[in-house]
Order: structure tokens, then C-alpha cells, then sequence
């Protein structure tokens, strides 16, 4: 494939458009070249393509301003967007280690390629599910330190003491923390009040015949491993949390319907995430997990 094969799989899209990469191996079936995108991506990228952090593909980036309706966001509006500190809320027992409590940042990113990308950051709530104000903003890397450390050891462990699908198993994870992976809230939790998004999402597996095969196929997925940031067992042990990043150009609803349906055209109905998912406010329940997946990009 060269330049000009590359040139012709966009030429249907407008110059600052991203494709997902189900997007571009359909356009490269169209264009008449056959197999999975992973034989194709050393010529793309050869040929120009841009891959970039949020495991999106597309032209030369090009920033625009962030969208109030979308969620979406540049650099361009980072100050905007950063400026809001969460102050943690009085709590009995002792914080989690190294919590930001607030999003500054004063880094300028120009060049996405060449410099280090702040990790994003998204809401901490203690207290449980009835727990609507958000006690800090942490990131990736330490809520996979939360995960894999001893602080939820306890509650995981007796929560899965309590009968599946019983009253008392619902009640006894209402209980636990939570995070919001699609951004940082205030001065609740709620999908109108969406601070500073953080290009993330989560999807919920449920009720899984094995979740050991379901996380191998994730973590091997040549499309889905690439956005991958953390990936642990729910609470209950039957399922799998995966946050993920997704394209920074679409709306929180579009991105979860295009992993949807790449999963159910993929693995069908056995591994499809939870549909309260498409909710920009979705929580995401904290529990222990020795096995807890970090993606390297996120581990320094």
C-alpha cells in the first residue's frame, strides 16, 4: 500500500475527521484490500496515517473548541476546563494514598506525538452510591492502585460472601466507592454536570460464563487493546469493568454505541457491555482485584 492507496481511504472524509478503527477496516475492504486492519497498520502508519493516544485514526490533528453540548474539548480550552478544584469531603477513615484534590494543570500540549500527555483524570466519590459529591479527582494509575492494594480487600471479600443476585449482595455494593471514568463532576454527580471530561469511558461485562476467556479476548483485541487503560473483576466477581479511552471528537453517546456494536459484531451478545453505560455520569464501582490490568502508557 502507498501513499496514494492511504490518500484514497480518506478521501470520502473531511481533512480534521477521525475514524474509529472499525471505520478504516471497513474503508480498506471498500477500497479493495482484505484481512484485519492489524496486517494493514505498518503500511498505514508508513504511509501517513496518525494513530493517535486515544486509540482513534485520522488525519493531521487539528484542535477545535470545546463544545458544551458534546463534551468534546481541545487544548485550546484546557485552562477553562482545569481551573475547578474538588475539595475532598470530611471522611472517618483514612484517604487513599496520593489523591489530587484538585485538576490544575498549566502544561501547554502542541504536539501530541512529542510530548507527554497529562493522564487524564476523573471523579473519586467515598461513601457509596448515595454519595453524590465527588471527594477527589484522581487518575488511572491510582485507581488501579486503589484496585490492586489492600483498601478494598475487606469489602470485596465480604461482598462476595453474600448469594448472587440477592437483596442483601445489591444493598452491600451500594456501599462501595465509586468513580465517574467519563470526567470530573461538580458539585454533584449528575450528566449535566460534567466539569472537565477526561476521554474516557467505561464498559460494564455482566453475569460473564468465564470471565478469564472474556479478559484474554480484550486484552488481545487488536482494535479495542490499543484504547485499553484499566481493566479489572467486578465487585461480585462475575464480571469485568473496562475503562477505555475513545475519540475526543464524538459525543460520550456516540462512542459507547460504535464499542457496542464492534463487540456484538465481534464476539456477539456473550460480551456486551451493560447499556446504562451510554450515561456520560455512569459510576463505576471500586473493588479489590490482585490481577488488575494498567495499561504501561498510564504506569509512570
Amino acid at each position: 500500500m502507498d501513499t496514494a492507496a492511504v490518500r484514497a481511504l480518506f478521501s470520502d472524509y473531511s481533512p480534521t475527521l477521525t475514524r474509529t478503527a472499525a471505520e478504516l477496516e471497513a474503508a480498506l475492504h471498500r477500497h479493495g484490500y482484505t484481512g484485519p486492519l492489524s496486517d494493514w497498520l505498518s503500511m498505514l502508519r508508513a504511509g501517513g496515517l496518525r494513530e493517535p493516544r486515544r486509540g482513534v485514526f485520522g488525519a493531521p490533528w487539528k484542535p477545535t473548541e470545546y463544545s458544551e453540548t458534546t463534551g468534546n474539548y481541545s487544548e485550546e480550552s484546557d485552562n477553562k476546563r482545569n481551573t475547578i478544584g474538588i475539595e475532598p469531603a470530611p471522611a472517618s477513615e483514612a484517604a487513599p494514598p496520593e489523591l489530587l484534590a484538585n485538576n490544575s494543570n498549566e502544561t501547554a500540549i502542541t504536539d501530541p506525538v512529542s510530548v507527554v500527555l497529562e493522564p487524564p483524570q476523573f471523579s473519586y466519590f467515598r461513601g457509596g452510591i448515595r454519595s453524590a459529591t465527588p471527594y477527589a479527582a484522581i487518575t488511572p494509575r491510582q485507581l488501579w492502585e486503589m484496585i490492586q492494594g489492600p483498601m478494598f480487600a475487606s469489602a470485596t471479600a465480604q461482598l462476595r460472601q453474600v448469594p448472587a443476585g440477592s437483596d442483601a449482595r445489591a444493598e452491600r455494593k451500594k456501599l462501595l466507592d465509586y468513580v465517574t471514568p467519563a470526567g470530573t463532576f461538580a458539585p454533584t454527580r449528575a450528566n449535566g454536570n460534567l466539569v472537565a471530561p477526561s476521554g474516557l469511558l467505561v464498559l460494564d461485562f455482566d453475569h460473564l460464563s468465564d470471565v478469564g476467556t472474556a479478559r484474554t479476548a480484550l486484552l488481545a483485541d487488536p482494535l479495542l487493546s490499543p484504547a485499553l487503560v484499566v481493566l479489572f473483576t467486578s465487585p461480585g466477581g462475575e464480571g469485568l469493568k473496562a475503562i477505555l479511552e475513545a475519540d475526543p471528537t464524538a459525543s460520550h453517546l456516540d462512542n459507547f454505541r460504535v464499542l457496542s456494536g464492534y463487540l456484538l459484531g465481534s464476539y456477539g451478545p456473550e460480551l456486551q457491555p451493560d447499556p446504562s453505560g451510554k450515561d456520560v455520569a455512569r459510576a463505576c464501582f471500586v473493588c479489590h482485584d490482585d490481577d488488575a490490568w494498567l495499561s504501561p502508557r498510564f504506569a509512570g
